[in-house]
């Protein structure tokens, strides 16, 4: 019996499982690599190293698994000239 209020879940509104995989381990390997990084070896590698430990892990993760997450996107344009939803991604 439906409730007043609460429609149903369409295929539109639905979650998409891989994508929510895909930020899990995305963010997962830059919590791993990048604080990671910072925490053990920190006093070892300096700020650079650090900074480049951030920036290799989202680097590695936009492209491993930037296609499925569309996470990485960058909007190359202003917003007079797209749509704020659209963008550009590696895969394009």
């Amino acid at each position: 019996m439906p409730v007043a209020g609460v429609t149903r879940r369409t295929e539109e509104h639905a979650v998409d499982r891989r994508r929510v995989a895909a930020e899990a381990f995305g963010t997962f390997w830059l919590v791993l690599g990048g604080c990671g990084s910072a925490v053990l070896a920190g006093p070892v590698i300096g700020p650079l190293g650090i900074s480049l430990a951030f920036g290799l892990s989202v680097l590695t993760m936009a492209y491993a698994v930037g296609g499925i997450s569309g996470g990485q996107t960058v909007l190359l344009a202003g917003p007079d000239e797209t749509d704020l939803a659209e963008g550009v991604t590696p895969n394009n």
